[in-house]
């Protein structure tokens, strides 16, 4: 590829030599369908935000589950990407004939359980025009399905919704800070304060006609309640008196009362007024204050999830699907939940993964369900052949407790549990060391959806299968292998110690990127990168004896020829030793020889 911009590359040389990229150690990436959250973009999930970001276990995919066995085995953090089924409908509202449209993040049955309450903000309200300035909306969710009882999750304060060039103007906070909900705007770009947040104005009622003996006169409002504030008498379209706010009405030898509520006025007048003089009364009526928009009409659709919504190619140029996590920057180990052991879509995961620029992606795979040794080794062999670095598969299922059915024990997917295994390990030791053995017990797995001995095991590991095997610890991962068969990254542990090296190192190269090439340049370089794997070496990441035995990093005229300077190139070249795991161990046993 020709050097067209300015930029940091990475490169993985066979000889052991590299440059290197950005991260963290181990996040898993899960592509599938969920009760609820926004479509094709990545949703951080923790253990203690599941239930509020994606909803609970279900039946529309089995990702979910994937991410609560994650976070059971030791996961911390977490990517989700949800892809609804193609006929899912979006829960809607109008708000406001078409003023804007409300809806809920994503497509699904789920958001018919949000409404958005719209609130006139009590400090904003104009006595002059008798309107709000500003609003409080809050977004509620009901608390279970079916009971009516909702609860407020969301809270803005202050927001316009009459001028869109405000910083808070309710549309774009909103659509910027809401799990919830989304709004479209419409007729005026969404501009326009509701009716329910303007008071009406009833003017120049009649409320009666002098005759120069009569002092008190009476009226009762019927356009409920009265806004306070609001109330105006006129003697021949003079106004004479007003109420102020309490119930009292006031004026210059005029006095009264006015009951908000039922709208019964009485007015008292010190001296009656003049015969035939004509008296008005002019008031409004109060602004409800308060609106509820309740979304409906969403539906999870009937149509399973296919490689069209997943992982197709033609999913690239919208960045759809499995492409959605090309606008998450860090390290994923990716599974498409439902879809683990189908080969097709397994090949997309894996040319997805190994094409990265930045490898720092790869592929969790399994072998279907119910294969057995000999079959596990030809789906990997024959069906899915692969020879790629970024990317496992594991053998067999496990059997495990499935909460959808009463905790009944039935065969389980264990991915989830495998990589929050790998999290768990890597954060007891490192990601250098080998991801499987007597500490990497499942967690959650009761037993295995076959028998593998010994025997098993014999038959896939040569074919770089890793297997999932029973031991007095517990259900365990028995196999440190990568898809590659030929090249330098066969060891999990490998692939997964550059992943994080090359992607700790690619933000902060890009330092250098403008700076004059020369011995200046190539020094500061070399001590900011052998500080970092300093650190790493005396934090027991290297099975080496010394510092230089581990790590070296080559920086100056050597791989930066006048050709290379010329042509605007620095190159580092950063060599590391691989820890390599002991997967064959003999133990010799000899009789002693007793000297005579």
């Amino acid at each position: 590829m020709a050097d067209l911009g300015a930029k940091v590359e990475i490169k993985e040389l066979d000889t052991g030599t590299g440059v290197v990229a950005q991260g963290a150690e181990v996040t898993f990436g899960v592509l599938g369908n969920s009760e609820r959250g926004p479509e094709n973009t990545p949703i951080q999930v923790t253990k203690n935000n599941i239930g509020r970001v994606l909803g609970g276990l279900n039946v529309l995919s089995e990702g979910v589950r994937l991410l609560l066995d994650y976070f059971a085995n030791g996961g911390a953090i977490a990517q989700f990407v949800r892809v609804a089924r193609a006929d899912a409908v979006l829960a809607t509202a109008d708000i406001n004939t078409g003023q804007a449209t409300l809806k809920g993040v994503g497509r699904g049955k789920y958001y018919n359980r949000v409404r958005l309450k719209i609130i006139g903000n009590q400090d904003s309200f104009d006595f002059t025009t008798f309107k709000f300035a500003r609003f409080d909306l809050e977004v509620l969710e009901e608390v279970q399905l079916g009971l009516g009882e909702f609860e407020v999750v969301e809270t803005y304060t202050s927001l316009s919704m009459d001028d869109k060039d405000d910083s808070r103007f309710y549309i774009d906070v909103l659509n910027d800070q809401s799990e919830y909900v989304v709004i479209d705007a419409g007729t005026n770009d969404g501009e326009g304060i509701l009716a329910e947040f303007e008071g009406v104005e009833y003017a120049d009622q009649a409320l009666g006609v002098g005759d120069a003996s009569q002092q008190q006169f009476t009226y009762t409002a019927t356009n409920l309640p009265v806004q306070r504030e609001s109330v105006l008498i006129k003697v021949d379209t003079a106004v004479v008196a007003s109420d102020d706010g309490e119930g009292n009405i006031e004026g210059t030898d005029i006095s009264g009362t006015v009951d908000y509520e039922t709208g019964e006025v009485t007015v008292d007048f010190v001296t009656a007024p003049a015969n035939g003089a004509v008296l008005t009364i002019s008031y409004h009526k109060a602004p409800v204050g308060e609106k509820t928009i309740i979304l409906a009409n969403g539906a999870d659709g009937v149509q399973a999830l296919s490689r069209n919504e997943l992982s197709a190619t033609s999913l690239q140029t919208t960045e759809k699907g499995l492409y959605a996590f090309n606008k998450y920057i860090g390290i994923l180990q990716i599974a498409i939940a439902d879809f683990t052991t189908d080969e097709i879509v397994s090949g997309d995961l894996l040319g997805y993964c190994s094409t990265r620029e930045t490898n720092d992606r790869f592929a969790m795979l399994m072998v279907p369900q119910g294969y057995n040794a000999s079959k596990a080794v030809r789906y990997k062999n024959r069906t899915l052949q692969s020879n790629s670095s970024f990317g496992t598969i594991y053998w067999p299922h496990v059997k495990a407790p499935n909460e959808l059915k009463d905790g009944r024990v039935e065969v389980h997917n264990p991915i989830g549990m495998i990589v929050g295994t790998i999290a768990r390990r890597a954060d007891e030791t490192n990601i250098n060391q080998a991801p499987a053995g007597l500490e990497s017990n499942l967690i959650g797995a009761v037993g295995l959806e076959q028998r593998v001995e010994q025997t098993e095991i014999d038959t896939v590991y040569p074919a770089y299968i890793n297997p999932i095997r029973i031991r007095p610890q517990g259900v365990l991962l028995w196999g440190n292998r990568t898809l590659q068969r030929i090249g330098d990254f066969q060891q999990l542990s490998t692939r997964f110690f550059f992943m994080k090296v090359e992607n700790d190192l690619f933000d902060p190269a890009h330092e250098y990127v403008f700076k004059s090439i020369g011995s200046g340049l190539f020094n500061r370089a070399k001590l900011k990168i052998e500080g970092y794997f300093r650190n790493l070496f005396d934090t027991g990441y290297f099975e080496a004896d010394t510092f230089a035995e581990a790590v070296e990093v080559i920086i100056d005229d050597s791989n930066n020829t006048p050709a290379t300077k010329n042509a605007r190139k620095v190159i580092i070249d950063v060599r590391i030793k691989e820890n390599i795991s002991g997967e064959f161990i003999t133990l010799r046993f000899a009789k002693r020889v007793n000297e005579i």
